[in-house]
């Protein structure tokens, strides 16, 4: 394992030194075309090229619907619009690190070309006419480089074909602005990798703001594009999603296309991957469905094949899916069929025991819907038992680890590239890479002698596979899915499931090293391949969500007797909760501010319910807070807060 963690060579440090010299360089590049001056450094930009300037928040705060009504009646210019983002995007790179291929240059001039079409016509092209979009590294940008964090990939060059997504944005008049930065292997829900460095989270330097998606969620978050696309294969878009507060859909596999991205393991199908648009608003995932899916599964009355319809966008062929509009309303379909809409519920998964932070936004979503829609909606406890958190987690961890991850670490170790193996994942590889007797050796410690009956059951999963074993361990997902659904769907009868989208909050820089594992609660839906929404629900609070005393005698709240009476607690992990709480990773103190999200989980292929069902939870939340802007999601919020630390500033300058 030593050998995973070699100095980098010299070749490779000359290949990360270039490769950032032209990406500050493309970060710099002016904003008017006619300027005539260059800088390699953010930090030396005139104020115009960087800070907020007259217009921006307006701008920024706009979602993509109000975005595209301005351009079209000519409010707006897409130069205007796109220089204000490229403003924010470059705040958010001083402030996170989100970016790892700037495109700004050609971002300007297409929004130039976009200007002059609406001038010369009068019409728009479609309804993303000259609006800023990002892409997660991981997606082909004709002209920009895929690196996915790995140093030798750089010098494979500019990728000379767009991603299906990118084709369909740009079919729709968007344009994109820049991709954003992953994980190395992109098998971590930290985002750090050698070539790029470390993104952090915009609500708190000291956190990570999650992965693969990382940096696509942060320069979201931060306002530094108006929307975005990521990918999912065990809470690689959900989890950042929840981390930063944002909004997302991860969608079953074949709904949306996902040709033209990058991996270094292509044929890996045990665990399916899939692709989908994160956004700044609920609204927004529901604007960009709305413009997707009809370009890609026509209606059936179309005289145009699906087909036809994919290969306009080079997609794979994708299961005829067309939209579905009538669920974006959910109560409306309740009433229709004459049955309330049923919503079942859980706050730990039987795995990782829930923060408080975390058990207070399931209750803050089940009370919104309840004071919102009294008996429209019937809300159903699920028992965690029901779930089988352990038994998705070990069905991931024996297909993920099934080379050895071989075929990830790969490229760390190519031609003349020497460079090391992140840390977040020593333990996943650990345990795949050592003999069978040593992981029989490790699993007895944990059942016999720490007696952690959870974990110890998915500690001798992960190791290389034969062809026989990988095909068992596939029939096992499978199982596990119709176990799921007769245990869940049918027993419980319900539309969704609202559930955490971790056990805690963002966690510190390096906490994945120990707690990989906390991603089960997205894992679980990776493994069903369902679809599922996120949105942000609330944000930590010290005095709220602080633990419990552990000490022998102390009395206890009320609230606090409520949190360690959650369902599930007693089957969770002994050592996953020693690593988070007792060696305190979990810190409400120094968590304070971070969002705390949830999941909205359907059936698959059941995006449009997924989507309505996520819409009526923010709708019932903003009510029952009183106040949208409180908890400052949406457009424009990281903006109108730099403007406002901006102006206190400059008030506490003038008293001096």
């Amino acid at each position: 394992m030593l050998s995973l963690f070699p100095r980098a060579n010299k070749h490779t440090l000359a290949l990360r030194a270039n490769h950032i010299a032209d990406r500050e360089r493309a970060l710099c590049a002016p904003l008017d075309d006619a300027a005539n001056r260059t800088s390699s450094s953010l930090i030396k930009l005139e104020a115009s090229e960087i800070d907020i300037q007259d217009g921006d928040i307006e701008i920024l705060s706009s979602d993509l619907a109000a975005l595209s009504a301005a351009i079209k009646e000519r409010k707006w210019t897409s130069v205007e619009v796109t220089q204000a983002f490229i403003r924010s995007a470059r705040r958010a790179q001083l402030a996170s690190n989100p970016i790892t291929e700037p495109n700004f240059q050609a971002a300007l001039q297409r929004a130039r070309e976009l200007d002059a079409y609406i001038g010369e016509t009068g019409n728009v092209i479609g309804p993303l006419h000259g609006i800023p979009f990002s892409f997660k590294d991981q997606f082909n940008i004709k002209g920009l480089s895929t690196t996915l964090g790995y140093s030798g990939w750089t010098a494979r060059g500019k990728a000379t074909h767009d991603a299906a997504l990118a084709q369909i944005v740009f079919h729709l008049g968007g344009i994109v602005i820049a991709k954003t930065n992953v994980p190395q292997t992109m098998l971590s829900f930290e985002c750090n990798n050698p070539l790029f460095g470390r993104t952090t989270n915009p609500h708190s330097a000291a956190h990570t703001c999650g992965g693969s998606s990382g940096g696509e969620a942060a320069l979201l978050a931060s306002d530094g594009s108006a929307a975005g696309f990521g990918s999912d294969i065990g809470g690689s878009l959900r989890i950042p999603t929840g981390y930063c507060g944002i909004y997302a859909l991860k969608p079953t596999k074949g709904r949306i296309p996902s040709k033209g991205t990058a991996s270094a393991r292509d044929g890996f199908e045990a665990i399916n991957v899939s692709v989908a648009q994160m956004c700044r608003s609920a609204d927004d995932v529901e604007f960009m469905m709305r413009h997707i899916i009809p370009l890609i599964h026509p209606s059936s009355d179309s005289p145009l094949d699906p087909s036809e319809a994919q290969d306009q966008f080079s997609s794979e062929a994708l299961r005829p899916s067309p939209l579905r509009t009538a669920w974006f309303e959910p109560l409306k379909v309740a009433s229709n069929r004459g049955r309330p809409l049923r919503l079942g519920y859980y706050a730990c998964d039987g795995f990782v025991q829930s923060s408080p932070a975390v058990v207070r936004s399931i209750d803050e979503t089940v009370a919104a819907l309840q004071q919102a829609h009294g008996d429209s909606i019937q809300l159903v406890p699920i028992d965690p038992a029901a779930i089988q958190a352990k038994k998705a987690l070990r069905t991931f961890l024996a297909a993920v680890g099934s080379d050895g991850f071989d075929g990830l670490l790969s490229p760390l170790r190519q031609g003349k590239v020497k460079e090391p193996m992140d840390s977040s994942l020593f333990v996943p590889v650990l345990l795949a890479r050592m003999p069978g007797w040593a992981r029989k050796l490790v699993y007895w410690i944990m059942k016999y002698v720490v007696r952690d009956h959870t974990l110890s059951y998915c500690a001798t999963a992960a190791g290389r596979k034969t062809a026989a074993q990988h095909f068992q361990t596939v029939a096992q997902r499978n199982e596990y899915e119709r176990e799921f659904d007769a245990k869940v769907w049918k027993e419980y009868g319900v539309d969704a499931i609202l559930c955490p989208v971790q056990g805690s909050p963002a966690v510190p820089h390096g906490a994945t090293a120990k707690l990989s594992t906390l991603a089960v609660s997205t894992i679980i839906y990776n493994v069903l391949d369902t679809a599922v929404t996120v949105l942000p629900v609330t944000r930590v609070d010290p005095e709220l969500d602080a633990l419990p005393p552990t000490k022998a005698g102390s009395s206890l709240t009320k609230a606090q007797q409520s949190y360690l009476s959650t369902p599930g607690f007693s089957t969770c992990s002994k050592m996953v909760s020693h690593a988070l709480y007792t060696e305190k990773v979990y810190d409400p103190v120094a968590m304070r501010g971070l969002p705390v999200s949830v999941q909205v989980v359907t059936r698959k292929f059941e995006e449009e319910k997924a989507i309505g069902i996520m819409r009526l939870v923010d709708d019932a939340l903003r009510e029952a807070k009183g106040d949208g802007q409180k908890y400052g999601w949406g457009p424009g919020a990281c903006a109108r807060r730099q403007l406002a630390r901006g102006n206190d500033a400059k008030a506490a300058a003038r008293k001096d």
